[in-house]
């Protein structure tokens, strides 16, 4: 039987009662032609309330900066597993403050390109960090195709595919998919990078993109973005225009988001509180006896 975790009241805003997430008031736009001036660069550098388990951690300043610019009213993910992405997006929505929905929808029964882990204990503990933090985020725990129902035609701004990454997956998720895309509608595809055994998504992304228009990165197995819907806002346009007729720009952007989602684990180590002194002996504790119990075998073994 399908399960589900729904907020306890429904909400367009998320986590509004964390006003630490939320940017300088006014920040949203920026009055300068230089994306980089501020809309760009702040949104790269801030970091999400979390950084759970994900392989999607390198993308994550970009989908800030998606979040800021394209400013969705609803935001939808497939393939949610310990909920890294999931949790990034909701941190951009409360950042920015634009009423965005986010929705997570998982079977949480794991694929054969996914590691083995305890689904139930994974969706239980994720549902239970939203509660806590991003009460009106929803997750659907269900199979692609059984949720499609809970969406109308045309009202998802953004829709990110992690499911199965095999050619015939992606195709039949964007296929049953595609018609829920807003007009404004942005498609994110992880692992394009990805070319062994059975991945096929880098063949699905290397036809897409001849139909639309794309910003792609390489790093952290690849993130393939297609601007599917015809009313992008301006400043996605801007960005658009930037990427497709300046070279400089596109690979100066992309690489500043490839080092600086490279460094996002470290600076989010940096922000925890350090460990109280007692704290740090009593973890030490079993890693000095395994090395004088290491000394001494070494010892016996040498004849000493």
């Amino acid at each position: 039987m399908a399960s589900e975790y729904r907020p306890e009241r429904p909400s367009l805003a998320v986590q509004r009662q964390s006003p630490e997430l939320k940017q300088p008031t006014g920040a949203c736009e920026s009055s300068s032609d230089d994306l980089f001036e501020w809309a760009i660069t702040e949104a790269l550098f801030a970091k999400p309330l979390s950084l759970f388990l994900t392989a999607w951690a390198g993308h994550i300043p970009f989908l800030f900066a998606l979040f800021k610019l394209s400013k969705p009213r609803n935001y939808v993910e497939l393939g949610v597993q310990y909920g890294g992405s999931f949790v990034a997006a909701c941190s951009a929505a409360a950042r920015y403050d634009i009423g965005t929905s986010c929705f997570g929808i998982d079977n949480w029964q794991g694929d054969r390109h996914s590691r083995s882990y305890d689904g139930d204990d994974e969706f239980r503990k994720l549902s239970e960090y939203l509660k806590r933090h991003f009460p009106t985020a929803v997750l659907h725990r269900k199979d692609f195709s059984d949720a499609l129902q809970t969406f109308e035609d045309g009202t998802i701004d953004i829709l990110h595919f992690d499911g199965l990454h095999t050619l015939e997956a992606i195709q039949r998720d964007f296929a049953d998919w595609r018609p829920k895309l807003s007009r404004r509608g942005i498609a994110l595809f992880h692992d394009i990078s990805l070319r062994e055994a059975e991945f096929g998504v880098w063949k699905f992304w290397d036809r897409l993109k001849t139909s639309c228009r794309t910003i792609e990165f390489y790093h952290s197995a690849g993130l393939g973005v297609a601007f599917v819907g015809p009313d992008q806002t301006p400043a996605v346009n801007r960005l658009l225009s930037q990427w497709e007729t300046n070279d400089p720009f596109r690979e100066f952007f992309r690489t500043t988001c490839e080092h600086i989602g490279r460094e996002l684990p470290d600076r989010m180590m940096a922000t925890l509180p350090a460990p109280q002194p007692s704290k740090v002996r009593r973890l030490l504790r079993p890693i000095k006896r395994f090395a004088k119990r290491l000394a001494m075998v070494g010892s016996a073994g040498s004849g000493k």
